[in-house]
């Protein structure tokens, strides 16, 4: 009976403790988080509209968008553009812009390790702005570059990333409209969120951190603790968005992922908006770039049904293009004298980049920024 007594005169002791350090840790949030950390901790910069979306101005996020990967951080200057989060030391006479999607905007990464990141800090005079956002495609880079021309200052370079995502994107994704401004099919849901959620958002900002690096830590374990398998074991074939490039475009066409245009209409529309950006890099006397590369699959399986390469060469030829930055050649040439090509260049169970894949990238557009 003594012994019952003592043992429950210890839990009440305990949960007395407990008690006091989570009400002085979650005083000390509070305070931390309304007096001290002004900034918000999010884990993304995606600034949804009723039918459009952006990236968010002056943000700061820990996202972590990909299960086979570490959160990685976000930063967005004025501009609602993703940079390193430091201001550039380089001069705004000479400006460089990319126009892509979740390739170039470096999902799965921190910023310094994509190949916009790299180029950003490479030795060279342009002062690089990267306009992608992941999901992107060109109806929107050709809404863009209108609103580039608008500005005072006009860009020497344009570096247009041709995505094979794209296809399905000016598929079923954008509204042919004669509004300025491009209009989704589907209308964005709104995220109101509780209370609880909005009072856990601004006020338990020390929780939230802890909760990102634990996270982040447990997943890096598991991420270095997966042994390397081959290829065919570890990596699907089939990525989804760029099937239509080694799959007859029969078997496709019938999905409801390509309605309302199909295939050969979301090939249309993106040499009509790049025509059209083409038009508008010449007015402000731009050079005109087209970036081309491989997906996971396609580097695996060929391109039976449709070359994009020539595909490139083709819009390049109709539109006012300085020339086609072909990344093919480079990435077969890696796979070719390298086993673990896949695991080298991709990151787990997802077709984006890894820091090695984007070195590639990086390394070949770095050429045409040396004047």
């Amino acid at each position: 009976m003594r012994l019952l007594k003592l043992k429950i005169k210890s839990y009440k002791k305990l949960f007395s403790l407990i008690s006091i350090y989570l009400f002085f840790f979650v005083t000390g949030d509070l305070i931390f988080s309304n007096f001290f950390y002004d900034k918000p901790v999010k884990y993304g910069c995606i600034k949804k509209y009723e039918y459009f979306f952006e990236l968010e101005k002056n943000c700061n996020a820990h996202e972590k968008l990909i299960s086979g990967v570490n959160s990685y951080k976000v930063y967005t200057n004025n501009e609602g553009h993703r940079f390193n989060g430091k201001k550039s030391k380089k001069p705004e006479d000479k400006i460089a812009i990319f126009f892509g999607a979740s390739y170039t905007y470096g999902w799965g990464l921190d910023y310094e390790k994509t190949f916009v990141g790299i180029l950003d800090n490479s030795d060279h005079s342009y002062f690089i702005k990267n306009f992608s956002v992941p999901a992107y495609s060109p109806t929107v880079f050709y809404y863009q570059a209108k609103q580039i021309k608008k500005k005072d200052k006009h860009p020497k370079k344009i570096f247009l990333v041709l995505d094979q995502s794209y296809v399905m994107k000016e598929a079923n994704q954008w509204k042919k409209t004669n509004e300025d401004k491009p209009q989704l099919f589907k209308k964005n849901k709104k995220n109101k969120g509780s209370f609880w959620k909005n009072f856990r958002h601004n006020n338990l900002k020390i929780t939230r951190l802890i909760s990102i690096n634990i996270n982040s830590f447990f997943r890096n374990i598991r991420h270095k603790t997966k042994t390397k398998t081959k290829f065919n074991n570890e990596i699907p074939m089939n990525s989804f968005w760029a099937d239509f490039i080694h799959i007859e475009w029969s078997k496709l066409n019938q999905d409801e992922h390509w309605e309302p245009y199909g295939i050969e209409g979301g090939l249309k529309i993106i040499e009509e908006k790049i025509y059209k950006t083409s038009l508008i890099a010449k007015e402000m006397k731009s050079e005109f770039y087209i970036i081309v590369y491989p997906w996971i699959d396609t580097l695996q399986n060929g391109q039976k049904y449709f070359n994009w390469e020539n595909y490139a060469e083709k819009i390049c030829k109709k539109s006012n293009c300085t020339g086609v930055i072909n990344l093919f050649p480079d990435f077969r040439q890696y796979k070719l004298n390298n086993e673990n090509w896949a695991t080298d260049l991709y990151l787990r169970d997802d077709p984006h980049w890894t820091e090695k894949g984007h070195q590639l990238v990086a390394e070949k557009i770095f050429k045409y920024l040396i004047d």
